[in-house]
């Protein structure tokens, strides 16, 4: 399984409740950062001295399904940062985007709405993608949230298919 797969993993199985599953995905994970870097290191490229931002991604949701969320916080946090200053990978979900939803589970909307604000100010046209596919416009909360930081939400909210927990 390609490291995107374990990624995938490890963070589906934190947010699904699945501990035993989140926290082997997330040591596979740590395997395949360290092979990485090994690969890296042996070609001439000069590692950065960071976590990477994946693993930091999965241990992060790993704290928060394990009721750590300041330790969760902090991670994606720091991920998201790193996303900022550096640029992330296109096909993932942002980091960033990942604090937002994370704060929102929280019940802390007006941390989210900075969070959203700042993903859409990086890529305005990211919107289809924030936590559509879990319906969170039929929550209150995210309800605020989404019509303060677009108004266009209930259109794409239309567009996208809803998969039902």
């Amino acid at each position: 399984m390609a490291k995107h797969g374990r990624w995938a993993r490890a963070i589906g199985a934190a947010r699904g409740g699945d501990l035993a599953g989140a926290e082997s995905g997330v040591k596979e994970l740590a395997q395949l950062v360290a092979d990485r870097e090994k690969r890296s290191k042996k070609s001439g490229y000069a590692g950065s001295g960071e976590k990477a931002t994946d693993l930091r991604e999965a241990e992060a949701w790993l704290a928060f399904a394990k009721g750590k969320s300041d330790e969760a916080l902090q991670e994606l946090r720091a991920a998201a940062d790193h996303q900022d200053k550096n640029g992330g990978e296109s096909v993932s979900v942002p980091a960033r985007e990942m604090l937002a939803d994370m704060l929102l589970e929280l019940k802390r909307p007006s941390e989210a709405i900075a969070e959203y604000r700042t993903v859409l100010k990086n890529s305005p046209n990211r919107f289809d993608g924030f936590s559509v596919p879990r319906a969170p416009h039929k929550q209150p909360a995210t309800r605020v949230v989404l019509n303060r930081i677009t108004p266009n939400w209930r259109k794409s909210v239309a567009r996208a298919p809803i998969v039902q927990n």
